[in-house]
């Protein structure tokens, strides 16, 4: 992988993140359910510190701040990071691949809709390998059987780098910004043959919008109600406020969308 190419895809997914908010996608019933899973696996008790690898705008974060844990985060896009610090997420900006930290300094890693992004996903994962304590755990999340026959390492690096998304996906004929595909199967032997042991698996669903238009009132009504800071407590009582109303509009197809994976670093064996 180019220099260049690197900086144009940087720069692609700083474009992107002045067009997209997490919290778009977390106003489904999919993002819902991938988050909650995610919390669920993490059981870290006081003390022991979690950083989020791709921490987007915080949403995941700052859910797990509960229990005097040090919750921190990061992301490739300084927008999404400043964006996550304003939650109140202790956010820089850094690449997964060549991570800013020290060996062994997090008790957790969440890694969650990152991997498929990045150019080299072993690297990423001997990354979070690396940062992670002897016996501590990550919660890693992809999208399952994608078929991507573009992708965005085949945009020109001057258009990577200043096009617009949707533009960009409609030329190309991409699926969409993901650069790798998995199967439940190959993703699970890519944390293996990474050195982590395997503790849970669990899945997220496709769903259908089948009441769009209770949808779109479900929305208006977070939207009016919360604003802009959806990880305010306040936003987080909106948030359960309109989740029956998401609910309703859509309905739960029978093939999963996700796999949630929980894995542990080996603790070190005295000699």
């Amino acid at each position: 992988m180019s220099t260049l190419r690197q900086r144009a895809l940087t720069a692609f997914y700083e474009n992107l993140a002045h067009v997209q908010q997490d919290i778009d996608y977390y106003l489904n019933p999919i993002g819902l359910s991938r988050r909650e899973t995610i919390v669920s696996l993490v059981t870290a008790r006081a003390g022991e510190t979690v950083i989020d690898l791709g921490c987007g705008d915080g949403l995941i974060a700052v859910k797990l701040q509960e229990g005097d844990r040090r919750v921190l985060g990061c992301d490739l896009s300084w927008t999404r990071a400043r964006r996550a610090r304003q939650s109140g997420i202790a956010a820089l900006c850094a690449d997964v691949l060549a991570l800013p930290y020290r060996g062994e300094s997090f008790d957790w890693a969440i890694c969650s809709e990152v991997i498929e992004h990045v150019t080299d996903p072993r690297l990423a994962m001997t990354e979070i390998w690396r940062v992670l304590r002897p016996g501590g755990a990550a919660i890693l999340t992809v999208p399952l059987d994608e078929h991507l026959e573009q992708t965005l390492l085949d945009v020109p690096e001057e258009t990577l780098a200043s096009g617009q998304y949707q533009e960009i996906k409609a030329h190309f004929d991409l699926k969409g910004s993901h650069l790798s595909c998995f199967t439940a199967e190959s993703f699970r032997h890519l944390v293996r043959v990474s050195g982590f042991a395997i503790e849970a698996t669990a899945y997220t669903y496709n769903h259908t919008l089948t009441r769009p238009l209770l949808w779109r009132a479900a929305k208006r009504l977070y939207r009016a109600l919360a604003g802009r800071r959806p990880t305010a407590p306040f936003s987080r009582w909106v948030e359960s406020l309109v989740r029956p109303l998401i609910a309703l509009s859509y309905r739960r197809e029978d093939s999963p969308h996700h796999i949630v994976v929980r894995a542990r670093k080996a603790r070190a064996v005295a000699c």
